[in-house]
């Protein structure tokens, strides 16, 4: 029933490629059941891969947050700022996890080697900094689309790393499902383990049907999961995750293009923003005209959304209004 009504709704909608520069991507719809299986989607960006980017070990720490081009300031970054997760909610690895270099590594969580894109600088060699997700779109390539190319390079010269996933070869359908959420927990063990991270400052993005694992990643791994973008989230009948810690209140950014792109997107936006606000998480929307896309303007401040929202923020610094940055069609109603 599931992959029916996913095929019922992918047959209702054009798809348009794009890739990950322009942040646009085929819209497909999709399904996600209560057993965590995945959900919507389009196609994301094909992504260029590149393990370099500007850094050193005297990159700033960003502690008073740093401005991104054409975003706003990191508001939220600084020393200080949010807790850590509990200890029982980081995960440890399952598998030797391999050296955090090149443009790919593969790691081996116990559902078998799983291998992400990978972009990171020497900075992670002395600064602990981030660890921001992409997940893509339904038939999609792993790329680099969740925040702009500046944002990657500050990300970078903080000693962080941004990582995108492949889907399992072995899951036929191409849909995200529990054992990527095993992955990532994968692929925080080892970024610990080998490099090591602010564990204050995990993030998830995605668009489409990496939109909807965005947001399934962020409540079955709230124990560790600090805050969110998804761009167009998919799925269909809503988001059924349990919590993995019920006190995890990630902040949500979230978007859809209206009726540039199919109505379903809408309504399951406006639908997670509910579903979000009645669940005390901080949630604010973008609501925007460029079609089933993660729109430029956007990520020129998701990372500003995700550096001012480490792990345990309550409340939010955008409670009182998003910065004069976000785009205007972005606010904190639906």
């Amino acid at each position: 029933m599931f992959k029916f009504l996913a095929l019922m709704i992918s047959l209702s909608v054009v798809a348009c490629g794009g890739d990950d520069s322009s942040g646009s991507a085929g819209a497909a719809g999709a399904g996600a059941g209560s057993s965590g299986s995945a959900g919507s989607g389009g196609s994301a960006a094909g992504g260029s891969s590149g393990a370099g980017g500007s850094a050193g070990a005297s990159g700033a720490t960003n502690t008073g947050g740093g401005a991104n081009t054409g975003g706003a300031t990191n508001t939220g970054g600084g020393s200080g700022a949010g807790s850590s997760p509990k200890a029982q909610y980081v995960p440890k690895p399952v598998g030797k996890c391999p050296e955090f270099t090149g443009a790919e590594i593969t790691l081996q969580p116990a559902q078998g080697a799983r291998t992400v894109k990978l972009w990171i600088s020497d900075a992670a060699k002395t600064l602990e900094g981030p660890l921001v997700f992409y997940w893509h779109g339904w038939h999609g390539s792993p790329g680099a689309g969740g925040i702009s190319s500046a944002a990657r390079t500050q990300l970078l010269a903080m000693g962080g790393m941004l990582v995108a996933p492949y889907i399992d070869a072995a899951d036929e359908d191409e849909y995200w499902d529990m054992d990527d959420v095993l992955m990532a927990d994968e692929v925080v063990a080892c970024a610990i383990e080998k490099v090591g991270i602010d564990l204050r400052r995990i993030y998830s993005t995605g668009l489409s049907a990496g939109g909807w694992q965005t947001l399934h990643f962020a409540y079955k791994r709230s124990g560790y999961v600090a805050a969110a973008v998804a761009y167009s989230a998919g799925t269909n009948g809503g988001l059924s995750a349990v919590p993995q810690d019920p006190t995890g209140k990630f902040a949500a950014l979230l978007s859809h293009g209206g009726s540039s792109e199919p109505a379903i997107y809408q309504t399951l936006a406006e639908g997670y923003f509910d579903g979000l606000t009645k669940n005390g998480h901080f949630v604010a929307m973008c609501q925007h005209t460029n079609g089933h896309s993660a729109p430029a303007a956007m990520r020129d401040v998701a990372f500003d959304f995700l550096m001012a929202h480490p792990f345990g923020t309550t409340p939010s610094p955008f409670a009182g209004g998003l910065p004069a940055a976000f785009p205007a069609y972005c606010g904190l109603t639906k």
